[in-house]
């Protein structure tokens, strides 16, 4: 380690715990062994790779690349950039109750659970990265409000590319998610929680699009469709395909009621339509064939079902 002014070089795992400064590395570090290799305990720093590799010894379990973990929700004002990042057991990056951090030029591979973890992390900025070959999910967005993403490329994670859980007022926007084995895009609801802005090229070099509002759609194909919070929506004619080469995505409807759904075809997929929270809903002349699983009824009720071939109805 030696210093600089408000530069400090480092060349090995570090505890980077000097407020107001930034730290860059200067070399690759190669099959560590270290818990956390970078862990940010200070406020107000920038962490500049310099395009090196932190990577994990893979047979070691150990936990995460840049950690930074509060103990309480705060400000915590971190850029993390330009670097490569693979190998960790749990998590390439983790960020708990800390916000208004930036990253970017990164690439997350081999993460054994998630790439990128946020929890807790209001107003996050990420672009310009690139997550696959994750155990789990590409990009876990967890109670991270406000957050912003734009830029990205995600593919070949293990279940799902993006994952937003109880979050409000995500951006999702000029990114490339594809070829994630269950889902491109994955996301649960509750109150105020719908109101996300979606809009990436996904699988098959189509579309995933995300309504929160009364919508009219026909004569479209998709490769993954969200309407959340979209009462009285008419949908006709509406072809949902994931990837070319495996059987992901999905139509995803959640708290949507009175809207009128006909002339689906969701085939091939993970999932063919997902009906969570919903009510009233009719779904008529459709076809669901050849998903893990069909037509999914989650603590839905009044639905209307006619004329739908090739379907495996599940009801939770």
């Amino acid at each position: 380690l030696t210093q600089d002014s408000g530069i400090i070089y480092i060349d090995n795992c570090s505890i980077l715990d000097q407020a107001g400064k930034t730290y860059v590395l200067t070399a690759d570090i190669i099959d560590t062994i270290t818990e956390y290799c970078i862990n940010i305990s200070a406020n107000n720093i920038t962490f500049d790779g310099q395009g090196h590799l932190i990577d994990a010894l893979y047979s070691s379990s150990v936990d995460q690349g840049i950690h930074i973990l509060r103990s309480s929700q705060q400000t915590t004002n971190i850029t993390i950039k330009n670097l490569i990042i693979s190998d960790w057991d749990e998590h390439n990056i983790y960020s708990l109750n800390a916000d208004y951090n930036t990253y970017y030029n990164i690439e997350s591979i081999d993460a054994r659970d998630n790439g990128f973890f946020f929890h807790y992390a209001y107003y996050t900025e990420i672009y310009n990265v690139s997550i696959n070959d994750s155990g789990n999910t590409g990009l876990y967005i967890y109670h991270a409000d406000y957050s912003n993403v734009s830029n990205i490329t995600i593919f070949d994670n293990s279940n799902s590319g993006v994952f937003i859980r109880s979050s409000r007022d995500i951006t999702l926007l000029n990114s490339s998610l594809y070829d994630n084995s269950n889902h491109d895009f994955e996301l649960t609801t509750g109150s105020g929680t719908c109101h996300h802005e979606v809009n990436v090229t996904s699988s098959g070099g189509r579309r995933i699009l995300l309504f929160n509002e009364s919508v009219n759609l026909s004569n479209k194909i998709y490769s993954e469709l969200v309407l959340c919070d979209a009462d009285n929506s008419n949908l006709s004619n509406i072809t949902i395909q994931g990837s070319d080469s495996i059987d992901n995505n999905i139509l995803m409807v959640s708290g949507t009621s009175d809207s009128i759904f006909s002339n689906i075809n969701s085939s091939g997929n993970y999932r063919g339509l997902v009906f969570s929270s919903c009510h009233s809903n009719n779904v008529t002349d459709s076809y669901f064939a050849n998903n893990f699983e069909g037509l999914v009824l989650m603590n839905t009720d009044d639905s209307n079902i006619v004329n739908v071939t090739e379907i495996q109805i599940i009801i939770q």
